[in-house]
């Protein structure tokens, strides 16, 4: 932040028959201020006396205004970048300074999702494989015994049979 000091002259009166001071506005307005009126000069213009000296005819007036404003401003910018590879920056005007600070951040973990997906596909395919295999064998199995000689009925009349005797 700091201070400073607004002036301003202009002429503001022109042809006045007398140095009125009241006619001169006690306010301006520069840059959205309002400045007050500091001192007038008075300048005057035309006419002659009876012994050559000069009389004037009509004055004109110019008005020194002034104020005191304060600012504030950045006096300096703090900013973070992610880089890679070297940092040049040419300018006339501007310096930049880059200060490296902490520790290095370290790298990211490896993706093991892929390891997820792969093992889901295995088991997936194993499943598929289990129940092709397990189809094809009912099947098979069904088919033998339609093809068999003996009826499956009567098999099993015929096992019930041994397994008596076998008593």
């Amino acid at each position: 932040m700091y201070d400073k000091t607004i002036r301003l002259t202009k002429k503001t009166a022109t042809q006045l028959i007398h140095q009125i001071k009241s006619l001169i506005p006690q306010t301006v307005e520069k840059n959205g201020m309002t400045l007050t009126l500091a001192g007038v000069s008075w300048q005057g213009v035309g006419g002659t006396g009876a012994n050559g000296s000069l009389i004037p005819t009509s004055y004109t007036a110019t008005a020194s205004y002034s104020a005191v404003g304060s600012r504030s401003y950045a006096t300096g910018y703090i900013t973070t970048a992610r880089y890679s590879g070297d940092v040049t920056l040419t300018t006339e005007d501007i310096l930049y300074t880059l200060t490296y600070s902490g520790e290095p951040i370290p790298p990211p973990e490896p993706d093991r999702s892929w390891i997820v997906w792969t093992l889901t596909a295995i088991f997936a395919v194993s499943l598929g494989a289990s129940i092709v295999l397990a189809v094809l064998y009912f099947r098979g199995r069904r088919r033998l015994r339609q093809e068999s000689v003996i009826p499956p009925a009567e098999e099993t009349q015929e096992k019930e049979e041994r397994n008596e005797a076998n008593e």
